[in-house]
């Protein structure tokens, strides 16, 4: 059990976002878990758009844009919002799937 836990602490570290030239930075361990199991192995490009558009805020608001990735009202009927990081991540990842990342004013 304690080899499990190193492995999965040493995946995390490895895992973490980075930044080129300011250094290292990471989400809030809920925002980075999400934004990884709905993104799968596009989570950096994810994690950076929410980055830019809400600062992973996940009550970020711009008008009628809210959450992470600061999804629209027409987006959210659509594709689901929540409060919450998963909901936010998993309506974002099935609106990418459909559309790539044109529609975000923030691009990867």
């Amino acid at each position: 059990m304690k080899a499990l836990a190193a492995l999965a602490g040493a995946l995390a570290f490895l895992l973490a976002p980075q930044q080129a030239g300011s250094g290292t930075y990471s989400a809030p361990a809920s925002v980075h878990q999400a934004i990884v199991y709905w993104f799968g192995s596009h989570w950096r490009e994810a994690e950076n758009v929410a980055w830019c558009e809400s600062r992973w805020n996940v009550y970020a608001q711009n008008g009628q844009y809210l959450g992470l990735f600061r999804m629209g009202s027409s987006e959210r009927a659509r594709y689901g919002h929540s409060w919450t990081a998963w909901g936010q991540a998993r309506a974002a990842s099935h609106y990418w799937r459909v559309a790539g990342w044109r529609p975000w004013a923030c691009r990867p």
